[in-house]
Order: structure tokens, then sequence, then C-alpha cells
């Protein structure tokens, strides 16, 4: 991909959430994007084009973050903070869009099935996570799907909370200070047992 393909995408996208899609026109995104109206239809042919572009790539971005289940050290507070600050990083990037995804009718439907099928892969491997720290011993038995679904919703509401602060000042600490808050919440909800 372009130099100027990228330029766009990255120009595009935010200005498509902040405006809408009938409210960004082409030539304010190539004037921001510092290319030539012209370039940006060689590029993609249509606005339209260049939306579901934009919508792919950041979609793609945001469930591209996984937690790789084989890493896992052992070490449940870890393990799970590990989890929490990436249902985190996943809802960072698709928060932003939802304005965008939510109106079907502008979005392709195999763009809506991907983020929904990775979204569910990612918590099924969370919940087999679960599943074997309770078959080790490391805790308590759970319900690991109905856990994973509330922390997901948790984690949801407090990324929510998180980007549509009006104080921004501190996003980094406060997004740490929450990873911290929901992974102790997490351990509160399976009843840890001590591990020596």
């Amino acid at each position: 991909m372009s130099d100027n393909w990228t330029r766009l995408i990255e120009t595009a996208y935010p200005m498509f959430m902040e405006k809408g899609y009938k409210g960004t026109a082409t030539a304010d995104i190539a004037k921001a994007a510092e290319i030539n109206e012209s370039t940006l239809f060689r590029n993609f042919k249509s606005k339209e084009k260049l939306f579901h572009a934009s919508i792919e790539h950041f979609a793609n971005k945001a469930i591209g973050i996984e937690f790789n289940i084989f890493e896992y050290t052992g070490n449940l507070h870890d393990d799970l903070k590990r989890m929490v600050k990436t249902m985190f990083d996943v809802d960072l990037e698709l928060i932003p869009s939802f304005r965008l995804l939510i109106k079907r009718s502008l979005v392709k439907e195999s763009v809506l099935e991907d983020i929904s099928m990775a979204l569910s892969d990612q918590n099924e491997l969370f919940s087999h996570y679960l599943t074997g720290a309770m078959s080790r011993g490391i805790m308590a038995e759970a319900e690991s799907d109905v856990l994973v679904d509330f922390i997901s919703s948790y984690v949801f509401n407090k990324t929510f909370e998180l980007l549509t602060s009006r104080d921004q000042d501190g996003f980094s600490s406060r997004l740490d200070d929450m990873v911290e808050e929901t992974t102790g919440y997490f351990l509160d909800l399976t009843r840890i047992r001590e591990v020596k």
C-alpha cells in the first residue's frame, strides 16, 4: 500500500468518526491529508470506497490485538491483568468507531461479522484460560463464560467512560489505574486462592 493510501486512510477515519459519513467531504479529507483530491480518487475511486477501506483498516487493527493463551505465567494476577489490558486495548480501538459501525446500512456486513467473530473468539480464549486456571487449582470454581462476559461488559463501560471524559490529561495513567482496578475486581469475582 502506498504512502498516499495510508495517509488518506489515517486522515479519513477520524474525520468520518467525528462528522459521520454524510458530513465528511472528500475535499476536506484531501486537504487534511495534504494530498490533491484527484489523488484521493485515484486511490479509492469514491468516497464510499474510502469509507469502507478506513473502517476495515481500523477494525482489523482493533481485532488484531490478541491475548496469547499459551503465554500464561501461572501467576493469576499477572495473567488476568494481561487479559484485562487486552480487553481495554480492543475497546479503545473499537468504541470510537461505534457511531459508524451501528449504521448497518453504511458498513459492509462482512466487517461487522469479522468484528463480532473476533470478539467472540477472544472471549472464548479468555474463558479457556480461566477454565485451565480452575483445573490447576489457582482459582476457585466459577462459570468462566459468565465471568468473561461480565468483565467484558465492565471493561467496555469503563473504556467508554475514559474516552468520553472531558478531562483527557493523564489518560495513560488513568488507563493503567482502570486496568489494575478491573484486574482486582476480576480477582475478587474469582475468589482467588493464595498461590505460593
